[in-house]
């Protein structure tokens, strides 16, 4: 690994970011041996991965609790040779196979403000991602139509939301996440059933922080999927609709 952080001019909060990565991955038990599914033929990865990218900040008073802002976009580019993917098989169950070589490229951009007003607190981040994972194995393994395409189960964009606002000991959060399309077939054939639509899920989450003598914690109240989304994460295997979680948390 080889990398640097460096900051142009000292008055001006601005950095520019990269490196440069040499990998390697040997597959793990449950690669291996993992009953039924597992492939005791798997290669180990390897490759080289690099990164070039930028990050502003600013703080208003230069303070910890003054208005601030922090954003970051990155770029990347990752070559791996013998990638380890599971993928559906027709005996009904995951199987892990190597593909000869996956190329990713894409880039991620975020955002974090945040700051006090009075007795208020706020943060407000987001973050988008495009992630392109294109197989380029054998085709006389993964045949013409899976060259040059997708991974599956990886989408091509991606994104959150994140806004928490506390006063005193009270807060509350709502997170929002995005998904595109994801396909299920290294051919990434829309004309057949099996690819996944794209999917937005809210949650929800309100709660209050509390101090007794030498203890801490929390006592939440989560509602995950707060509209009722119908989704898939897996093909044929729905997810939960709307449920709530009440969560206590104590720190010594």
């Amino acid at each position: 690994y080889l990398g640097f952080d460096l900051r142009l001019i000292d008055q001006i909060p601005f950095i520019l970011k990269g490196h440069v990565a040499r990998n390697y991955h040997t597959p793990s038990l449950n690669d291996l041996y993992w009953q039924p599914g597992g492939n005791p033929d798997l290669k180990p990865e390897q490759g080289w991965t690099a990164e070039a990218g930028m990050e502003y900040r600013w703080n208003a008073d230069g303070t910890s609790t003054g208005p601030a802002i922090r954003t970051e976009l990155t770029l990347y580019r990752s070559d791996i040779r013998q990638w380890i993917l599971w993928i559906p098989s027709f005996k009904g169950y995951w199987e892990p196979r190597n593909v000869a070589r996956v190329l990713s490229t894409g880039l991620e951009y975020g955002l974090i403000v945040t700051g006090n007003f009075g007795d208020f607190r706020y943060k407000f981040s987001g973050s988008y991602a495009f992630t392109r994972s294109v197989n380029y194995g054998e085709t006389s393994v993964w045949g013409d139509q899976s060259y040059g395409k997708q991974l599956v189960y990886i989408p091509l964009h991606s994104g959150n939301f994140l806004a928490h606002l506390a006063f005193r000991s009270y807060f509350l959060s709502w997170q929002y996440n995005a998904y595109s399309e994801r396909f299920t077939t290294t051919s990434n054939d829309l004309s057949r059933r099996n690819w996944l639509y794209p999917y937005f899920m809210n949650n929800l989450t309100a709660g209050r922080s509390f101090r007794i003598r030498s203890f801490s914690g929390s006592a939440e109240l989560r509602v995950y999927n707060l509209l009722n989304e119908s989704y898939h994460s897996i093909l044929y295997r729905p997810m939960p609709g709307r449920h709530v979680h009440l969560v206590l948390m104590f720190k010594i």
